[in-house]
Formats: C-alpha cells, sequence, structure tokens
C-alpha cells in the first residue's frame, strides 16, 4: 500500500484554516476585542449568536474548499494518468472531474453570497441564510457521494482491466479509499444531516415543543408560544451547528484516510 508523504500530510492540514481564524475570530470577541466590527447584520438579525454562527457556516466550507481543491488536483492525475483503450473508464473519470469543478463553482457562489451578505454587500435575511445552507449540503454531500460511486467504479475496471481475472483481483488501495469515503464519508454525512433537517422541520412545525413546562412539578402549564425569535434561534442554532458539525468531521475522515490509503490519484 503506497504511503502519503508526512510533509504531503502536514500540507493538507491547512484546509482547516478558515475553521481556525474563525475561531480566533469569535474567541477574541468574547474577550472584548471589536472582532466583528467588519461584519454587517444580517437583515432580521439582531442577536450577536447569528454572527458566531453565520462565520461557522462559512469556515466550515471554506474547509471543504481548500479540500475541494486538493480533490481536484488528485482526480485530474487520475483522469490523465490512465493510458487504456477503455472508453467507460475515461468518461467516469470525465464525470467524475465536471461534477467536482460544478461542486467547486457551486462552493465559490455560496461563499461569496455568505460574505457579501456578512460584510453588508448583500442584503439577505437570516431564514434565507438558514435555507441556503440546509439545502446547498445536502446537495454537496450528494454530489461528493456521486463522484466518489463514479470514481470507485473507474478504478475497480482499472483493476480489472489490468488483473484479467476479476475473482483473482485483490483490493488496491484507490478501491479501499473509494469504498471507505463512501461508507464513512459520503453517505453517513447525507444521511445524518438529511435526518437533522427533518427532525427540525418536524420540532419547528410542532406546537407542542413550544410550550412551557414547570419541571419542578413536571406537568405542562402553558399552551403559550415562545417567543418565535427566541425559538427560531435555538433551531437554527441546533441546525447549523450540527451541519458545520459533519461538515468538519467528514474532512477530518477524509484526510486521515488519505493518509492511510495514500493518493488515489
Amino acid at each position: 500500500m503506497r504511503k502519503i508523504a508526512v510533509g504531503k500530510t502536514w500540507f493538507r492540514l491547512g484546509v482547516f484554516l478558515p475553521l481556525l481564524a474563525a475561531m480566533f475570530l469569535i474567541v477574541a470577541y468574547g474577550f472584548g476585542w471589536n472582532t466583528f466590527a467588519l461584519l454587517n447584520r444580517v437583515e432580521g438579525n439582531t442577536f450577536v449568536i447569528n454572527d458566531v454562527l453565520f462565520l461557522l457556516i462559512v469556515a466550515s466550507y471554506g474547509v471543504v474548499f481548500i479540500g475541494l481543491l486538493f480533490a481536484l488536483l488528485g482526480t485530474g492525475d487520475d483522469l490523465f494518468a490512465y493510458k487504456g483503450v477503455n472508453a467507460s473508464i475515461k468518461k467516469l473519470d470525465k464525470a467524475s472531474l465536471v461534477i467536482l469543478i460544478g461542486v467547486c463553482i457551486l462552493l465559490f457562489i455560496y461563499l461569496g453570497m455568505m460574505c457579501a451578505a456578512l460584510f453588508g454587500l448583500k442584503s439577505l435575511d437570516v431564514e434565507t441564510l438558514i435555507l441556503v445552507n440546509r439545502w446547498c449540503s445536502l446537495l454537496i454531500f450528494t454530489l461528493f457521494l456521486t463522484t466518489d460511486w463514479l470514481s470507485y467504479r473507474s478504478k475497480k475496471l482499472q483493476h480489472e482491466e489490468i488483473c484479467g481475472d476479476k475473482k483473482a483481483a485483490e483490493p488496491k488501495s484507490e478501491l479501499e479509499f473509494y469504498e471507505l469515503a463512501i461508507l464513512l464519508i459520503d453517505v453517513p454525512a447525507l444521511t445524518l444531516s438529511a435526518l437533522m433537517i427533518w427532525l427540525v422541520w418536524y420540532v419547528s412545525e410542532n406546537p407542542v415543543f413550544k410550550g412551557v413546562i414547570d419541571r419542578d412539578l413536571n406537568f405542562f402549564i402553558s399552551s403559550d408560544l415562545l417567543n418565535l425569535r427566541l425559538f427560531s434561534l435555538f433551531i437554527h442554532g441546533i441546525e447549523t451547528g450540527v451541519i458545520a458539525s459533519i461538515i468538519i468531521f467528514s474532512q477530518a475522515v477524509y484526510l486521515v484516510l488519505r493518509s492511510r490509503c495514500g493518493n488515489p490519484a
């Protein structure tokens, strides 16, 4: 099994720089530094904690964007590495590259929109930003799953072409990488994000969760709805926090797989 260079592994840790930068701005603000001075209030946003949420969203997708650039380099190498005549393999590699470029463009537009809203260059309300973040995450996870599946099929065909006998063909690092990426990153990330989005929708639409309970007496004492703005802030915090955590964790697992299996290019 090929080993990825130690220096290259450390270089890939640079994908987490956006997260570290966001954490620095947030912690510094807590110490009294006016690190949010450049941030313009999003329309309808009167809570400082929303600025924290938006910074974490931008940082998490920034991590994906940088990681995607590394993936594009690997996929580009794949496209030109195969010297055989199997048209199916070339089509699979080209399809993977096109999808990854599409994701890169989508992320660039999304990050540009988020930064424009945060810095006051474009007027967007809180609900719009949350809605875009919700469906953008599902779309990106779906595209990553599709790309890894296409790459897996390509590597499998290449391996069978080299070995000749399908039964005699033993797993290689490239096949192992894409198998693990699909099972440990793509499917869990897409599934957990979809479940969390559904759960948040269910809670936000059910008035039972907006009631008040006396915990000492242990019974429901009021059907009055909570302040809708505070309730929405709580719901948005759960949703964006979980999605951001899934994104960051998926990139950490991706980095580990790269180091374990080698560069699949």
